[in-house]
């Protein structure tokens, strides 16, 4: 069974109708396969229960905490992570509710892959240490020890850079240039979500353009 992270978003006051979208996606990945869904965000609460959305385990804080907010909740993310292993999760797979992926073939038999631009290489991503949120795939193993193993430092900025560090902790940089896979939207032909208004919702196809 694969842990599904929902991550990396907030529900303001003003756009609750955001938990639709949200519930849309989760719709999406129950149909691609055996999934545990849990959730990592903040701002407010849906209407209804979590479970009526489809979630499995849901973990909110509000956006006054503005420190973990900032960095992307990594505390509620080190709960959710265990949570998910003690469901006996193999695989997790962290992934913002706007991304919704179609082309699961590329992951088979990865224990690590991580998002890159459509024309971006993996080196660029190892020398900027910006390791995205929006998409990443791993052994639960690995992720475990990834949460666990270094502090969250509060002093980097970036969340992306503090997942970075994290993963060198426990991985380095060369193993994780050897054995990482870096994937774009359109190798994973993701239907990405984009969001302006309630009533101004598009989905932009993420898919290589075919030839012959």
């Amino acid at each position: 069974m694969i842990g599904l992270i929902l991550n990396n978003f907030y529900i303001s006051p003003e756009r609750p109708w955001i938990w639709n979208i949200v519930e849309g996606t989760i719709q999406h990945y129950k149909a691609q396969g055996d999934f545990y869904v849990a959730g990592s965000c903040a701002g407010v609460r849906p209407y209804d229960r979590p479970e009526d959305l489809g979630f499995d385990v849901l973990r909110m804080q509000s956006a006054a905490n503005s420190i973990q907010a900032m960095h992307n909740n990594p505390s509620l993310i080190k709960d959710t992570v265990n949570e998910c292993i003690d469901k006996k999760c193999e695989k997790l797979l962290f992934v913002t509710p706007f991304y919704r992926i179609n082309n699961f073939k590329v992951l088979e038999n990865s224990s690590l892959a991580f998002l890159k631009g459509k024309f971006e290489y993996a080196i660029d991503i190892i020398e900027d240490k910006n390791l995205s949120f929006d998409f990443l795939f791993a052994d639960a193993s690995i992720i475990k020890k990834v949460w666990n193993s270094r502090p969250w430092n509060y002093n980097i900025k970036k969340p992306s850079e503090n997942l970075y560090e994290n993963f060198i902790n426990v991985v380095g940089k060369r193993k994780l240039m050897a054995n990482g896979r870096f994937l774009s939207k359109h190798d994973l032909e993701i239907d990405e979500i984009k969001v302006y208004w309630e009533t101004n919702i598009k989905t932009i196809k993420h898919r290589h353009r075919r030839t012959g």
